[in-house]
């Protein structure tokens, strides 16, 4: 990886951090965010139902299409489904992040107040 640059992504922090607190008298000496999801997976995971429902119309006019390609032959089109469905998925995952991205930056610049 010798003069690769990795690009890190902003995933927000956590979105139900946990705080612990560490001291003998009670004060604070460490908090800590623990396991869970990330903001930006919080963001992605609501903005899923819109774009999957936006995504399914062209979904099905492309496996009536697919239907039509594979002349009625079941195997043909089951083959093709399956491989369409992976492609259609990625897809909607990909958008759904990109949608989380653009949620954190405008948080870095006042969201929409």
């Amino acid at each position: 990886m010798s003069g690769e640059s990795v690009r890190k992504i902003d995933d927000g922090g956590g979105a139900f951090p946990k705080a612990t607190i560490v001291g003998i008298h009670g004060e604070v000496v460490d908090v800590v965010t623990t396991g869970g999801m990330t903001l930006r997976d919080y963001f992605a995971a609501k903005a899923i139902a819109p774009v999957y429902d936006g995504a399914m119309s062209v979904k099905n006019e492309a496996l009536g299409q697919l239907l039509e390609s594979s002349g009625g032959d079941p195997i043909k089109f089951t083959e093709a489904f399956h491989k369409a469905d992976a492609e259609w998925n990625r897809h909607i995952a990909e958008e759904c992040y990109a949608i989380a991205d653009a949620m954190i930056a405008a948080r870095k610049t006042g969201g929409g107040a």
